[in-house]
């Protein structure tokens, strides 16, 4: 299970802005960013602490991850229903 993380997360992480700059990105990376729930998460928390931060921008980002989420669990929840129904 640690190994099926980290296989997922490892690259969302190294694929967002966590650990360098979006500008100082190339190219390919940064739109891999741009659909990136990782990225989305540091730039609302990032905006948020911020003086003056765009709170706009931080509402955006939290709804988009509202939507990921309530995605996710519809899925997970139709397929742990059909493997429930398999046995």
């Amino acid at each position: 299970m640690i190994a099926a993380a980290n296989f997922v997360g490892l690259p969302l992480m190294f694929l967002s802005s966590i650990l360098i700059a979006g500008r100082q990105m190339p190219g390919w990376m940064q739109t891999a960013a741009r659909f990136n729930p990782v990225d989305w998460g540091v730039k609302a928390a990032r905006y948020a602490v911020l003086t003056g931060g765009n709170w706009g921008s931080v509402g955006l980002y939290l709804a988009l991850l509202v939507g990921l989420v309530g995605v996710t669990s519809g899925f997970a929840t139709w397929t742990f229903r059909s493997y429930q129904r398999s046995l």
